[in-house]
């Protein structure tokens, strides 16, 4: 049987019959009395060792540690670090006098106090100048749209005390690796130990250790003897969470730094394909957005190449989430095949 850890008002009631029970004539049903008030400043300091027992419970394993002291000490039993974030970079529009100069390293800042900096030495020409500027914070907090302004943190002679970011934005930004998702992969290093021979879960694990993927699956063979195929997401992606040809290859340069030499790898985008829902109007409005909530985390927990189960998976997600038991579920009503190339995504959710 689990522990239950005890509620406040429990150690209070215990605290006081232990008084009674030790202490002839002692009453703890007196709201002022010593007996009460000691009980009740006993029983929250045990209730607060209670609290730190089970905080510490939780940093015991790493798919349920919160706490980045105690992940970082589990990953580096294996050789695992957090995936750091990931600046933003794009090009800035300068404008000013011909011939003036904006060197390197020149600082910038958007409206939010965020800073940039210039990656090159550029020389103002008629119009607008591009300039190619990085985001000096990691994360999609860099991430800027098209026409974004930066102003100068140092004023540049002949050069305008504004700059424009450029019709592409600023983007590929990418937030650090959350607590969650390194102890997952902690937890999946331990379950499936490299075998220095490239089986699936060593291409797995090449893929995932790169920045912003979130999901990758191998497929031996695919190809003929001796080929895989990976496929991966990045669902924290502001961007979308389809890779881009530029994360494709990034991705296949680490892989291809690890593998077997003798494996003929590829390296490919998954194609997305969306899951469309309809439910009873009967269903309360009120729960609809967790229904809504329950199954975008079930989708963004489904592998590449899953298919979904009516009676096992979209059923009891919506079931847990709406606590409601009534015939709901119109559409889907038989389970939903996948091949390898295909990731599941949430299309609509209808009440008709």
């Amino acid at each position: 049987m689990p522990f239950q850890r005890p509620t406040l008002s429990d150690l209070r009631l215990r605290a006081r019959a232990l008084f009674a029970s030790k202490l002839k004539g002692a009453d703890g049903t007196l709201p002022k009395s010593n007996i009460t008030v000691s009980s009740d400043v006993i029983a929250a300091l045990v209730y607060g060792l209670y609290g730190y027992a089970d905080w510490l419970a939780r940093q015991a394993l790493p798919n349920t540690a919160d706490d980045w002291y105690y992940l970082s000490r589990w990953g580096a039993l294996f050789g695992l670090t957090p995936k750091p974030p990931v600046q933003s970079a794009g090009n800035a529009l300068f404008t000013g006098s011909v011939g003036a100069s904006v060197p390197h390293h020149t600082l910038m800042q958007d409206s939010l106090g965020n800073q940039y900096k210039t990656t090159a030495d550029a020389t103002l020409i008629a119009g607008n100048t591009s300039v190619p500027i990085i985001s000096l914070v990691g994360g999609v907090a860099g991430n800027l749209p098209a026409g974004a302004p930066l102003t100068l943190l140092i004023a540049l002679t002949g050069v305008g005390a504004t700059a424009t970011v450029d019709g592409s934005g600023l983007s590929d930004g990418l937030d650090a690796e959350t607590a969650l998702a390194f102890g997952g992969r902690i937890a999946e290093r331990i379950k499936n130990p490299p075998s220095g021979s490239g089986t699936v879960s060593d291409y797995q694990r090449w893929a995932l250790s790169v920045p912003g993927v979130t999901r990758a699956t191998a497929n031996p063979l695919e190809s003929g003897p001796g080929t895989v195929t990976v496929r991966f997401v990045m669902d924290a992606n502001p961007n979308g969470f389809i890779p881009r040809s530029a994360d494709v290859h990034t991705v296949c340069e680490v892989i291809e730094a690890e593998k077997p030499v003798t494996d003929q790898l590829t390296v490919l985008a998954p194609t997305p394909q969306a899951v469309n829902y309809t439910l009873s109007p009967s269903v309360p409005t009120s729960v609809r957005p967790a229904i809504a909530q329950a199954l975008a985390a079930m989708h963004a927990g489904l592998a590449i190449g899953a298919g979904l189960s009516v009676q096992a998976q979209i059923i009891p997600v919506i079931v847990a989430a709406g606590k409601i038991k009534a015939k709901f579920l119109s559409q889907p009503l038989t389970d939903i095949a996948a091949t390898p190339h295909i990731v599941l995504t949430l299309g609509t959710i209808a009440y008709q």
